[in-house]
């Protein structure tokens, strides 16, 4: 049966949904990440200045992609849109820039070197978009969730924001909260860490508890060290939703006061419940509080700031949808002056293009490579056209790199696929491997003309020579007034070993460290592999030493994660140490410096004083902000030299 709504019931939820994500956002922004418990009140809340939330800024510029490309947009149409105008490079969302910078595509582009931020929240609270305009049918939303979460995440977090478009979409038809859930529950895996979750608050809801006690016990099961991680935070929305009990105060103020990723979850929570009360039940004071205009962090060109216009835009793009036989719904009392905005869409949901030649992109392993090593690219060919196509596939090589073949003839019978492996390697005679290594295949038909084109990147890793491991015997002599050592024999040892961060295992002067013997290793990402390189345990401490090639003198922000003791040296000069132990994330610390043009030596001082390595450098600076390392974009124009260890 085809569903029914009138136009000023979709424009009403549509605009609640809008309202309760600007309300929710605003509320939030002050203790994003605290993981307290906290005891704001209504009348504490509010900022005095409506903040920007990223949180709603990407969904108004996939809106406008939407709107510019149609509804059969790809990933790779929302982060060109993202490069284009968007110029956020944080947390997973910089991981996502500097991998699409560099050649990686998504869906690699969420997962590769992001080992932190992949599970995190960036990807879910942008679920609004595709739910609201898609009326009734969660597949689609969650189809097009899955397209946006890809771009910088992976796994769970791209579940979550399959779980909150699906129910959202639904929302439009069905008010009750728990079948809600249970419908969004359809796309994320049964057996995921993010269901039990979700399960579990609801079965503490049911049980009698009161919010602030399931807060906890969900938390003590559940929580992550990552306080922006998704399966915490989606579990404290569906909390905030269900203690709530449908008022919209009272579930703001869960959403806020459960701490963690607040301004997520107030802004998630308050967006669904929004939707289901329409603008017109939230509460006077929330609107007046918060207004009719949305802030945003980036220019976009839109016909205005306001909420009630981005509602519509957003109702203009579903009708869309269901314009073009995509969505089985009927909109009925349409006015006259809305129209649907997006370009026409074929039915089957795809690009019509000229040529009925693609070609896909896949990694045998890491989008990376190495000094000595060869890289594995898989080309899914597709005839996709109504008969046999012909021509030539065309491969030209990044010119670092050399490939298995530079040209096969190729021919596809309507509909066949056909996969094409190449094999890439390091040239023999270079110096240094640069971090970016754009490649291009291209599909040439009988008359030369480009059929399809596809350009892709490979990271170059990291050649670094590892001196070490070094450590200490942990001498007893110096007990020996312990009665545990009285009447044993003078000198003897303990089999533990430690390390010292201060004790110099070779001269770091370092003038003669190219010619030390050690260990060679490429890293490929920003995480040192070191316990790939040391099958040894226990307590040691290595030096890394890396000699990279800057193509200008800059000065830059040295991002170094850690969870033990450290040294960092940059052309001989101390730039950066810690001696504590800690968790690792990617940015312990940032260090300011100045890189100088040509050839600048990196030395990595670790300690490892348990079981596991774990420590990450990475360098930052370019625009767009000068002194706020984490608002500043990944460098991927170094290369990393070869020649000092040839």
């Amino acid at each position: 049966m085809m569903l029914t709504m009138s136009y000023s019931e979709y424009l009403n939820k549509v605009h609640g949904g809008w309202l309760g994500k600007c309300i929710g956002g605003t509320i939030g922004a002050r203790m994003e990440n605290h993981k307290d418990l906290l005891d704001f009140t209504i009348d504490t809340v509010f900022p005095e200045i409506i903040p920007p939330n990223d949180d709603l800024d990407l969904q108004i510029l996939w809106l406008h992609v939407l709107e510019q490309k149609g509804a059969g947009i790809d990933s790779r149409d929302l982060a060109d849109g993202w490069l284009e105008h968007c110029w956020y490079p944080f947390n997973e969302y910089g991981y996502f820039v500097k991998n699409y910078r560099m050649g990686i595509a998504p869906p690699y582009s969420g997962v590769f070197n992001n080992d932190y931020f992949s599970n995190s929240m960036g990807c879910p609270i942008r679920s609004e978009i595709w739910g609201f305009i898609c009326p009734g049918d969660s597949g689609l939303a969650a189809k097009y969730a899955h397209m946006d979460g890809v771009l910088d995440h992976d796994s769970l977090a791209v579940y979550g924001e399959q779980f909150f478009a699906a129910l959202e979409a639904q929302a439009f038809f069905e008010h009750d909260i728990f079948r809600l859930i249970d419908h969004g529950l359809q796309f994320v895996p049964k057996d995921s860490e993010l269901t039990r979750c979700v399960r579990f608050v609801i079965d503490a809801f049911h049980e009698g508890l009161d919010w602030k006690e399931a807060r906890l016990l969900m938390l003590r099961h559940y929580a992550s060290p990552d306080a922006s991680h998704c399966v915490q935070n989606i579990g404290l929305t569906v909390l905030a939703l269900l203690f709530g009990r449908g008022d919209f105060t009272e579930t703001m103020m869960i959403a806020v006061n459960s701490g963690y990723d607040t301004d997520c979850t107030a802004a998630t929570s308050g967006a669904i419940l929004g939707q289901l009360l329409g603008a017109n039940g939230i509460p006077a004071l929330w609107l007046d509080k918060m207004g009719t205009e949305y802030v945003m962090w980036f220019e976009l060109n839109r016909r205005s700031k306001l909420i009630k216009d981005l509602a519509e835009d957003t109702c203009a793009a579903g009708l869309s949808l269901i314009r073009d036989r995509l969505l089985p719904i009927e909109i009925t009392d349409i006015p006259e002056h809305i129209r649907p905005s997006l370009p026409k869409c074929t039915e089957d949901f795809s690009d019509s293009p000229d040529s009925p030649c693609s070609i896909e992109i896949q990694y045998e392993g890491n989008p990376s490579i190495g000094y000595g090593e060869t890289a594995r690219v898989t080309l899914i060919l597709h005839n996709q056209g109504e008969r046999a196509q012909t021509g030539i596939i065309h491969i030209h090589s990044a010119e670092s790199l050399v490939v298995s073949f530079e040209q096969a003839h190729i021919r596809l019978e309507a509909g066949e696929k056909q996969e094409m492996l190449l094999t890439f390697r390091v040239k023999p005679d270079l110096t240094a491997i640069p971090q970016t290594n754009l490649s291009t295949v291209q599909w040439l038909g009988p008359n030369g003309g480009v059929m399809a084109e596809e350009k892709f990147g490979l990271a170059g890793a990291a050649r670094v020579k590892i001196i070490g491991p070094f450590w200490d015997i942990y001498d007893t002599r110096i007990h020996q007034n312990h009665p545990f050592y009285r009447g044993r024999p003078s000198g003897r040892a303990n089999f533990n070993n430690y390390v010292n961060i201060d004790k110099a295992y070779i001269d770091e002067s370092f003038e003669e460290v190219n010619s030390l013997e050690g260990t060679y290793a490429n890293l490929h990402t920003d995480k040192f592999a070191l316990n790939d390189v040391y099958a040894l345990k226990g307590q040691a401490c290595v030096y890394v030493i890396h000699n990279v090639y800057a193509p200008t003198e800059r000065d830059v922000f040295a991002a170094i994660g850690h969870n033990d003791a450290y040294k960092f040296w940059l052309n001989g000069e101390l730039k950066g140490e810690a001696n504590e132990h800690t968790l690792w994330m990617p940015f312990n610390d940032d260090i300011p410096m100045h890189m100088k043009k040509g050839h600048n030596q990196l030395i990595f001082k670790v300690v490892r004083s348990d079981s596991n390595f774990e420590f990450s450098f990475g360098i930052r600076g370019d625009l767009p902000f000068e002194n706020e390392p984490n608002f500043t974009h990944w460098y991927i124009d170094f290369s990393s030299l070869i020649e000092p260890f040839s």
